[in-house]
């Protein structure tokens, strides 16, 4: 069995590689004549005692009956069919560390008043005859994914990052299952902000996202074709700005050398271009209810206004610094 994949340097293990990767570490110690400690790890929380009330008989049998600490394995009844629960229960919710598993999923990490909250891993399985597949591994909070985590999508796409009510949020890498890698800024389960797309080809682009699409300035390397493009995007699509030639090319091999024609008023056209689609998206975010007035900043990228001179400048010094490192 091989550990390769079909994503990108740096991606999440799958389950199955993760499985190989345990076998070659316990047989590799056999082999070598090391002691090889298999003990469950699993730390149950520390559960508070139940309060028994010393007032009346009655009340104290119930408060006993009720299920507290670890329990072994409970059938819960259910309309939707199979749901089992082996772990720790404080006043009869689901507390601290313990395993669920239905029909379709199964869950093994933490809960809190009977909800998932803290570490855990989710598989799914599309019958209870099927295989279980891990979907998500990593921070929960009431029931929803939150903090950081691994989330593995069924058409071979996995992401790797912070996650807000359920949804991508803050830092985080998408890696696609064509080879393709999507890494910056979430919101709403969406790329928004600053970040950068990089395609299997060895292409990639550098710049500003709004609700899933490019939108703002950005720079296009075009590695394949030895090119350049800097400029303005709005709804995924480039609107005004220029290409250059990488500075080490030398042939025409890859692509045709950009031809050396400017415009008498090459600052004057593209300011009004960029004029014009700053009123496009005031006038869309006016129909839409929301706002287009942004800012990232290269290093931290945070959302403000983008159309300023100095931001500008301070991103083609980025531009220049990255080509004369890459390139």
């Amino acid at each position: 069995v091989s550990t390769q994949s079909t994503w990108g340097s740096g991606h999440p293990l799958s389950e199955i590689e993760e499985k190989v990767r345990r076998l070659e570490d316990l047989y590799g110690n056999l082999v070598q004549g090391n002691k090889v400690d298999n003990k469950d790890t699993v730390k149950h929380a520390a559960l508070p005692p139940p309060q028994i009330p010393s007032d009346s008989r009655w009340k104290a049998s119930t408060v006993r009956s009720h299920k507290h600490g670890s329990r072994a394995t409970i059938y819960i009844p259910t309309q939707k069919g199979k749901n089992i629960y082996k772990g720790q229960w404080a006043s009869s919710m689901k507390e601290g560390y313990g395993e669920q598993v239905t029909e379709k999923t199964r869950y093994v990490g933490q809960w809190k008043n009977n909800l998932r909250d803290g570490e855990g891993t989710l598989w799914i399985r599309a019958s209870s005859t099927s295989e279980w597949v891990r979907m998500y591994k990593g921070g929960w909070k009431e029931d929803l994914r939150h903090g950081v985590g691994c989330n593995w999508y069924p058409n071979g796409d996995v992401y790797e990052g912070y996650w807000a009510d359920g949804k991508r949020c803050g830092i985080g890498k998408l890696y696609m299952a064509n080879g393709d890698k999507i890494e910056g800024q979430w919101k709403n389960d969406k790329t928004e902000g600053w970040a950068s797309l990089y395609l299997k080809n060895g292409d990639s682009f550098e710049g500003h996202w709004h609700n899933g699409l490019r939108e703002g300035p950005g720079v296009w390397y075009y590695t394949s074709k030895e090119q350049i493009y800097r400029g303005e995007w709005h709804l995924g699509v480039a609107k005004c700005g220029y290409v250059q030639d990488i500075p080490r090319k030398v042939t025409n091999n890859k692509s045709h050398f950009i031809p050396r024609v400017t415009l008498l008023e090459t600052d004057k056209v593209l300011q009004q271009t960029h004029q014009k689609l700053q009123n496009d998206r005031k006038l869309l975010g006016t129909l839409l209810n929301e706002t287009f007035e942004m800012e990232p900043s290269i290093e931290e990228g945070d959302i403000t206004h983008h159309n300023t001179e100095g931001w500008y400048n301070s991103m083609d010094e980025h531009i220049e610094e990255r080509i004369e490192a890459v390139y």
